[in-house]
């Protein structure tokens, strides 16, 4: 599983991307199928970073183009 997500701006900054993050991995999890989600995001993209951290999620690696 490797999600994705896009917020408008207008949005943006309100918890609106962790809060469906954390559902999709409360689901993925449960569906006993998902045993290490995947994720990665430029370095950037510190938002998106957030994002995946707040979830629940946890740096694993970078590289010089990706964090994961």
């Amino acid at each position: 599983m490797k999600p994705g997500y896009r917020v408008a701006p207008e949005v943006a900054g309100r918890g609106y991307a962790t809060e469906a993050l954390r559902g999709l991995l409360v689901w993925a999890f449960g569906t006993g199928r998902v045993k290490r989600p995947v994720a990665d995001t430029t370095h950037d993209n510190v938002g998106s970073q957030r994002v995946m951290e707040r979830a629940g999620m946890r740096r694993t690696g970078a590289d010089e183009r990706l964090y994961h």
